[in-house]
């Protein structure tokens, strides 16, 4: 079931990529969309504040800090995230794309860090003042439901990760994130 995820999501981003071989033929394809321009405030340059929960038991967090750059990929259809800190004393790079699907209408997201490889691939919807992505994998007979909420702020935007072992009836939170402009006051 892991490989069959895994592989779907390496699929389903290789064909996100692929399909958007340019600029211009992503524009005639009818890539852009007020839907996928919801997620236009997350281009910038940004000082990244990171707390990640080390471990649950006993419960450690650790406080970093990052740079991330997300840039218009394809204007008004693709965002493209770089990431760059530390986590557990190690570098940390993260890669993400964010988009809307006008076959599915929803928002998607797809990621990756250095320090487990896996490709993610999630959905989602605005919700509120949110957008909520989410994703599910099994592991060795255990469904993990997981979401990334990000909210606007002030001077960025805020994002955190959370997961569930129990259908979603409640969720965990094991990284926050704060964007703020580079040369803004925190």
């Amino acid at each position: 079931m892991i490989k069959l995820k895994r592989t779907a999501a390496a699929l389903a981003a290789a064909l996100f990529l692929g399909m958007s071989a340019t600029n211009a033929l992503a524009q005639d394809a009818g890539c852009e969309s007020d839907e996928a321009k919801q997620m236009s405030f997350l281009a910038g340059n940004w000082n990244v504040e990171s707390r990640f929960r080390v471990s649950r038991n006993p419960e450690k967090w650790e406080t970093t800090t990052g740079k991330s750059v997300v840039e218009d990929f394809f204007p008004g259809c693709v965002w493209k995230e770089e990431f760059t800190g530390t986590r557990d004393g190690k570098p940390l790079r993260v890669i993400g794309l964010f988009g809307f699907s006008n076959i599915t209408g929803n928002l998607q997201h797809a990621w990756s860090h250095s320090q487990h490889g896996i490709l993610t691939f999630y959905e989602g919807r605005m919700v509120g003042d949110e957008i909520v992505f989410s994703s599910q994998l099994s592991v060795r007979g255990t469904v993990f439901n997981f979401r990334k909420v990000i909210k606007r702020t002030g001077e960025g935007f805020d994002a955190r990760t959370e997961r569930s072992t129990d259908g979603g009836k409640t969720w965990d939170t094991g990284w926050f994130l704060s964007y703020n402009k580079a040369g803004s006051k925190s």
